[in-house]
């Protein structure tokens, strides 16, 4: 949004996401220190969801100590506090994911983190 909008406009605006740079956690903040010395710019929420979706996979192939599809699924609905670089995952039993939101806003047209909240404090 900041890139195709005029930063003036960018005032008393609050959104939500997946993810957020400037989180103060290690994991985190190894994830986009990496990730900007290859590609020169911060991650996204696309590029971490994405991340810790392919970690989530290989360590469901781990736990199923198979490359059976059937059996990575199964390992992967069981799925309970993943550290990811997105924060601390969980899989409910409709395999959705249970984790922290991530309350930003715009200061000098750049996304500033205000706070993070479990999803069930919303």
């Amino acid at each position: 949004m900041a890139r195709e909008i005029d930063s003036s406009y960018l005032t008393n605006l609050f959104y939500t996401d997946h993810y957020a740079n400037d989180t103060k956690e290690k994991l985190s903040e190894e994830f986009a220190e990496a990730y900007y010395g290859k590609y020169g710019e911060w991650p996204d929420s696309y590029a971490a969801l994405g991340y810790d979706s392919l970690m989530m996979t290989a360590e469901a192939i781990k736990r199923s100590k198979s490359g059976d599809p059937r059996s990575v699924a199964v390992e992967l609905g069981k799925t309970i506090d993943f550290e990811g670089v997105t924060g601390k995952i969980s899989l409910d039993t409709n395999h959705d994911a249970i984790k922290n939101v991530f309350v930003l806003t715009f200061q000098k047209g750049k996304p500033v983190l205000l706070e993070k909240r479990p999803t069930g404090e919303l």
